[in-house]
């Protein structure tokens, strides 16, 4: 954050960044710079872990392989987003979103028909929730 000062004789502006452990720059809110995106991985990685375990879930009770399939493909994508992320790769943060967002539709568009909470409620609200912070990520790194 940069505070602009002016007068008539002068502008001067200075930076009020602190110096954060080991050297890391903070920024005035004095949150270290890197915190929020290690909280947006978490968040990815927990998602993606579950989305794997309800596309295992609804195979062993349903028998749906589509569920199976769509759970691990969607799932797996977004765990190793999630890595990428916890690593601090912000290229992955579109393609993360692109993946929520799409189960957000395909899930809401389920609930919307059958006004059934599980699964296809909790996993629309879960991507919703995601979606945004995915969002504000991208808002955060992009420059």
């Amino acid at each position: 954050m940069y505070i602009e000062t002016a007068s008539l004789v002068q502008v001067q502006k200075f930076s009020c960044q602190p110096e954060g452990f080991a050297g890391q720059r903070m920024p005035v809110s004095g949150r270290v710079e890197g915190m929020e995106l290690q909280t947006t991985a978490m968040i990815v990685l927990v998602y993606g872990a579950l989305v794997v375990l309800g596309g295992v879930m609804g195979f062993a009770k349903a028998k749906s392989k589509p569920s199976l399939y769509a759970g691990l493909g969607f799932g797996f994508a977004l765990v190793i987003s999630g890595e990428m992320l916890r690593q601090g790769n912000t290229r992955v943060l579109p393609g993360a979103t692109v993946l929520a967002a799409v189960l957000l539709l395909v899930m809401g568009i389920r609930f919307a028909r059958t006004k059934k909470f599980m699964p296809a409620g909790l996993v629309a609200l879960m991507s919703l929730a995601v979606v945004i912070v995915l969002v504000q990520a991208i808002r955060a790194h992009r420059g």
